[in-house]
């Protein structure tokens, strides 16, 4: 058996198909060299490879390449890899990025009693609503939810909102806060005045709490009347927002 050390990653979705998610388990495994990385993920499309490099990882895809059938059967299809896989390497740690498809797999084969040994990393970094998460799929997403933080023995999240959801969830273990970040070799801002400029890059959903940020907003003008506020991102709240700006006198500051 192979003596290196494998982290098993868990992912519904990878590389060319791409998300916030995955570019950030990317962007980590390319940073970290005391590991070997293998990646379990679903096909979802034909013109894929089942199996190819990219960066520090070993991509394994699962499934014929259509997105439905590989979703839904990418749990079982991910659990068989594992067993063959685990045959020659040794696996010290499974790695869920988020609960969907394929990352439910290493919590079904702790179901079943399998691989107790091999401790749990579960990474939330959902954008979903918490309507979605507790009652989306007829109560599946919640339940799923559940069983992840259940069995997981430690979780990573990208925002003290998802550490109170994992905690509304009943988890009670470790959590680590690690907010998404940004390569500033590759984005630069040129100041070429001293105006002070503030800039969100969400959904406009209830959740991410624009209409806070534009009430701060229009504080911060009494002080710095020279500010502008950019909010990029799209979402059915974008309406409601509008208003917000125009009622509060902001909009020749606030840019969509």
């Amino acid at each position: 058996m192979d003596q290196k050390q494998y982290v098993l990653i868990f992912s519904t979705a990878y590389l060319p198909l791409l998300g916030g998610a995955e570019l950030a388990v990317r962007d980590i495994t390319d940073r970290v060299h005391d590991f070997t990385f293998i990646l379990i993920t679903a096909r979802m499309r034909r013109d894929l490879s089942r199996r190819e490099r990219i960066g520090n990882i070993d991509i394994y895809r699962v499934g014929v390449g259509t997105p439905f059938f590989d979703k839904i059967f990418s749990p079982i299809l991910a659990a068989w890899l594992v067993f063959k896989i685990t045959r020659h390497v040794h696996a010290c740690l499974f790695w869920s990025v988020m609960v969907s498809y394929t990352t439910i797999t290493p919590v079904f084969l702790k179901m079943l009693g399998l691989y107790k040994n091999i401790p749990l990393l579960v990474t939330l970094q959902e954008g979903d609503s918490e309507k979605h998460i507790f009652e989306g799929r007829f109560g599946l997403i919640a339940y799923w939810w559940r069983a992840s933080l259940q069995y997981a023995d430690h979780v990573q999240v990208i925002s003290k909102y998802l550490e109170k959801l994992a905690r509304d969830f009943g988890y009670r273990g470790p959590v680590s806060v690690v907010p998404n970040g940004v390569n500033t070799k590759k984005f630069q801002i040129e100041k070429k005045n001293e105006k002070k400029v503030i800039i969100t890059i969400s959904r406009l959903v209830e959740k991410n709490g624009l209409d806070v940020l534009i009430k701060a907003f229009a504080e911060v003008c009494k002080k710095f009347p020279d500010a502008a506020l950019h909010i990029v991102g799209d979402g059915r709240l974008r309406g409601e927002l509008e208003a917000l700006v125009d009622m509060l006198g902001i909009r020749s500051k606030t840019i969509f």
